[in-house]
């Protein structure tokens, strides 16, 4: 959740999402007979390692200056019901990558993007956008209470801070501003299934440093292709140890990541042809030339070459996106990553899958438009 350095415009990501909780609280404020329950929002932070410039620097310092600055006067108002509530992950190492919105526990949203002005496009007012594409996915129906119980696992016991008064008339209004650890509760209501309709199917993609669900949810679906597979990844990656073949050639195909291991196996035994998007540059690119090298050179032993093309995305880009068969597409935080994979390691990453016709369409739209403007390799 980061703010411009220079003037503060109230024009980054995240302020412009704190303008939305304004809103949120406008209304509330001027109509609390429609919310009966009141009101609960709730914004956590991934808790990366940083440095910060100050006391007051830091990423949680940001949200709560963007509350402000956006006209909320409070974070608790029981007769209204309201109830605002800011915490960073519990962990910074590893830390939390999961990029998420849950809604009334009917709606979620998955997503690779962050709150921060290199996703705005060149020509942003800042003057700081950066045009990096990403991708995100909203889906509504049960799956979204799973969604929300993993939401709740990374909230609880996370590091709330609350702040009394945004505006004091003695003190700075940080002053007021205390810790605890967080807790969950919720309305009963936000806790149904809801069904919206139609037959599509979602699924949950929860992974943490102890529940990696997710690692064998992914290798299970790449190792299930029986004709296609489509990926846009920003990382695409082999063992920490391969780094070291900027300097040495110690590295082969043993120290692949299980990712690489599934969709080479998925090669070998069903002709699935593979796409592949990549990015060139800088440091991701670098890792990402030495797995590509380590791939390749195990796909021409086999002879396979001919299934697999590989190309360079033109532009900034930041997708973990995965389409497999024309049939099942996954997007989410979660890359292809030693950092995002792995017994007992890793950071906390949230994707969805789903096989809806609609959302499919979509992204096979977008693929195709991405892999004609996309450098093809060696070129």
């Amino acid at each position: 959740w980061y703010d411009a350095d220079a003037d503060d415009n109230n024009d980054s990501p995240g302020s412009l999402l704190a303008q939305a909780v304004a809103e949120l609280y406008e209304r509330v404020r001027a109509n609390p007979e429609r919310y009966p329950r009141g009101m609960t929002v709730r914004i956590l932070l991934g808790n990366p390692p940083e440095a910060a410039k100050g006391d007051f620097s830091n990423q949680i310092w940001n949200v709560l200056n963007d509350l402000r600055d956006a006209g909320i006067p409070e974070m608790r108002n029981e007769a209204l019901g309201w109830n605002l509530e800011v915490a960073d992950f519990e962990g910074a190492f590893p830390h939390s990558h999961v990029k998420t919105l849950i809604v009334d526990g009917k709606t979620a949203v998955a997503a690779g993007y962050n709150m921060s002005y290199e996703h705005f496009p060149k020509d942003h007012p800042s003057g700081l956008g950066n045009g990096r594409n990403d991708l995100g996915i909203q889906i509504t129906g049960p799956v979204a209470q799973e969604s929300q119980r993993m939401f709740d696992d990374l909230w609880e016991g996370s590091d709330s801070r609350t702040c009394v008064d945004f505006n004091p008339v003695y003190v700075i209004w940080q002053a007021t501003c205390f810790d605890r650890p967080a807790a969950v509760s919720h309305a009963p209501e936000t806790q149904k299934y809801f069904l919206p309709g139609g037959d599509s199917d979602a699924f949950s993609m929860y992974r943490t440093e102890v529940y990696n669900e997710a690692d064998r949810q992914i290798v299970a679906a790449l190792h299930a292709a029986e004709k296609s597979i489509d990926l846009i990844h920003v990382n695409f990656i082999a063992q920490l140890i391969c780094d070291l073949d900027l300097l040495y050639d110690v590295c082969t195909f043993a120290q692949a990541m299980p990712y690489l291991n599934s969709l080479l196996d998925t090669i070998s035994r069903n002709d699935t042809r593979l796409r592949l998007l990549v990015k060139s540059a800088p440091i991701d690119g670098v890792e990402t030339s030495m797995a590509l090298s380590l791939f390749r050179a195990e796909i021409e032993r086999r002879g396979l070459e001919d299934r697999v093309e590989v190309r360079f995305f033109n532009g900034p880009m930041h997708y973990k996106t995965a389409l497999i068969d024309d049939e099942f597409l996954i997007v989410g935080s979660q890359n292809y990553h030693y950092s995002a994979f792995g017994d007992g390691q890793g950071l906390a990453e949230y994707s969805l899958g789903t096989d809806d016709p609609q959302a499919i369409a979509d992204y096979k739209r977008l693929f195709e438009y991405q892999w004609e403007r996309a450098i093809v390799v060696g070129e």
